[in-house]
């Protein structure tokens, strides 16, 4: 693996070495964008640019959303931290995207996600997850005919980490999107996810997507885009107020990773 890893750079570094070549960061944005729009299920959206997908999995309690990667259950957890990633690089980079001529596609995948969480309900209704991670993950093939193969399953949960995690999301989308809807269930979301501090009903992603490091950082990411929203200081000193709680890296390191798992 290493070899390849090296064999990979010394590949790189020789196009970079090439008189004139340069890296079109522009085209790297839009492909990165075109790839959730590979992920969409639900129906099809017209502003969709993957030709080769169609509507699927109509049957599923709420429609919508994004499958995961190579395989098609909708996990909550990582699709909210997902969505709050791209939201907050549109906070950051908005004239980036207007001068990629990608703003439009940004919003319009955003949106989509966010209209799914928006479906999923608030506190204990919330509609985590949608497949059953075990056969799905056995089965290789399209998602348009998935439901030929076997049942979606809905599962349910008011566990913390994923409605912490979406809240965020929808926190971060009514910013850049404007909508205000989003910003009602950020806090109905958020206020649930603060008022249950538990996970224990987040089964159904079990050694796929766990919540490893517990809920505490969900309530600080969306305790800290909250403030942000709506600038009701209450937010950041909530936010303040989790700092110790917060899982480390070893046991004196106060680092802490930034990713879905932490």
């Amino acid at each position: 693996m290493r070899a390849k890893k090296t064999w990979i750079l010394i590949c790189i570094l020789t196009l970079l070495s090439i008189p004139g070549f340069s890296l079109n960061y522009g085209e790297a944005l839009q492909k990165a964008i075109y790839f959730y729009e590979c992920q969409i299920t639900g129906p099809k959206p017209s502003w969709n640019r993957c030709e080769w997908r169609g509507d699927s999995c109509m049957n599923d309690s709420v429609l919508g959303g994004w499958h995961d990667a190579g395989d098609h259950v909708k996990f909550g957890l990582p699709m909210a931290f997902t969505a709050s990633m791209l939201g907050w690089s549109l906070y950051e980079y908005k004239d980036a995207f207007y001068n990629s001529g990608e703003m439009t596609n940004m919003e319009n995948n955003l949106r989509f996600v966010l209209d799914y969480f928006m479906a999923c309900g608030s506190g204990n209704q919330f509609v985590y997850q949608i497949g059953d991670p075990g056969p799905d993950h056995a089965w290789w093939g399209p998602i348009e005919v998935i439901e030929k193969k076997m049942t979606r399953p809905s599962y349910t949960c008011n566990a913390s980490c994923v409605t912490g995690q979406t809240a965020a999301a929808l926190a971060i989308g009514s910013i850049v999107l404007g909508d205000s809807s989003y910003l009602s269930r950020a806090v109905s979301l958020f206020t649930s996810a603060d008022s249950v501090r538990d996970d224990s009903s987040y089964t159904a992603a079990s050694g796929f997507y766990s919540s490893w490091s517990g809920f505490w950082d969900e309530l600080m990411w969306a305790a800290l885009w909250l403030y942000i929203a709506t600038n009701d200081s209450s937010y950041l000193t909530k936010a303040e107020s989790y700092i110790d709680e917060l899982t480390r890296q070893g046991q004196d390191d106060p680092r802490v990773e930034f990713t879905w798992t932490q």
